[in-house]
């Protein structure tokens, strides 16, 4: 049975709509209370499900996120020596493109990027009280000259060494100074300059590590008594399913739940990343299209039982309208938040994520007979 295309609509008929949808979809037995077939894909499967996954998703999204930062250090470094207009213009394109190859990770966040606070160093994000603005705002106010330097920036407080500082910079406040030599400019750009840097550093650190023999691939690939976190391929791959389901939740929560609140009145749209750039809403639909990407590449959802084919058709097009809706909206974050078609697209991405989080973290895992349980803060 083809699934019927939904338009944008609000949180309650959402919820509704696809409760009807995957209705449809499960199988009369399943809907009986049959408990629902497990497939265990043995050793050699999951080992496969695992380097799958690897090779076709997370090394080519690190090396992406790696080539969109050597761009972003080149032109912030052209804007110093050029400062004028068109190289601002052209740093700030290079920028866009970097954030929202950040969040494209968001759905593999295992490994380097969970080590050496580099997640917070690249984005120093949600930062509800500003604490990251505040710090920028010092090295500017006192020209701190170590802040003009890539090796002893990475050396001063998360907020104030990745993209979120670096926004502020060429996006913030006085900007636009950075279009003109002198002035106050002078010292702004060399700080956006070791910034991106910086970013550049951190993303080839992380690529590096997921190449062929790197300590990320060794770790996911090669499970046993010397693996610190697997000591088995079943093991790795539950901690796969499980990331993929833990980005979801902090898609729903932190990038539009919290910035677009439960009305306009009580929306708060500049806890958003990277909302000064215009670039929160692309955020999110790179996050769902690397989600996407990585379910459809791996595999995952063709090893399912042939009963359960309903699961991985509803999860692929959930997430694939998901997307959608999300890039419908269109204008910036601050006027999306009062704005009813914006909103209502976003609560449909809102309840189609949580249930993805559920249907991705538990019922898809519980399937291929992967530990279920994928966050301890969920009350599922």
């Amino acid at each position: 049975m083809p699934i019927p295309s939904l338009p944008p609509i609000t949180r309650g008929s959402a919820a509704l709509a696809l409760a009807a949808l995957l209705a449809l979809a499960v199988p009369a037995a399943a809907q009986e209370g049959a408990p629902p077939p497990v497939v265990d894909l043995g050793e050699d499967g999951y080992a496969a499900l695992v380097a799958t996954a690897v090779d076709t998703h997370l090394r080519p999204a690190y090396e992406q996120f790696a080539a969109t930062a050597d761009l972003l250090a080149t032109d912030v470094d052209g804007l110093c020596k050029a400062r004028d207009a068109a190289a601002l213009a052209t740093a700030r394109r290079a920028f866009e493109a970097a954030a929202r190859g950040y969040f494209a990770l968001l759905p593999v966040r295992i490994g380097p990027i969970l080590e050496a606070n580099r997640q917070e160093r690249l984005a120093f994000w949600p930062d509800p009280r500003g604490l990251g603005l505040k710090q920028v705002q010092q090295i500017l106010a006192k020209k701190d000259a170590t802040a003009t330097d890539p090796a002893t920036l990475a050396t001063k407080s998360v907020g104030v060494q990745g993209l979120t500082a670096l926004e502020f910079l060429i996006y913030g406040a006085d900007g636009d100074a950075l279009a003109s030599p002198g002035g106050d400019g002078d010292f702004r750009c060399a700080y956006a300059g070791a910034a991106a840097a910086n970013v550049d550093r951190i993303a080839h650190e992380m690529f590096e590590a997921w190449g062929e023999g790197g300590a990320a691939t060794t770790l996911m690939t090669v499970p046993g008594p010397k693996n610190p976190l697997f000591q088995t391929h079943k093991e790795a791959a539950g901690k796969l399913v499980g990331t993929v389901a833990v980005g979801l939740e902090i898609l729903a929560d932190s990038m539009v739940d919290a910035p677009f609140g439960p009305d306009p009145e009580r929306a708060k749209p500049k806890i958003a990343p990277f909302w000064r750039s215009g670039q929160s809403l692309p955020s999110v639909v790179a996050a769902l299209e690397a989600t996407e990407h990585l379910v459809t590449v791996s595999g995952v959802t063709e090893k399912l039982d042939k009963s359960q084919a309903w699961l991985g058709n509803a999860i692929l097009f959930e997430l694939r309208k998901a997307a959608e809706n999300a890039r419908t909206v269109t204008l910036p974050i601050d006027r999306a938040v009062a704005d009813k078609a914006s909103r209502d697209a976003m609560r449909y991405v809102a309840v189609a994520v949580s249930d993805l989080k559920r249907g991705i973290g538990r019922d898809l895992a519980a399937a291929i007979g992967l530990e279920q349980g994928f966050n301890a803060n969920d009350g599922d």
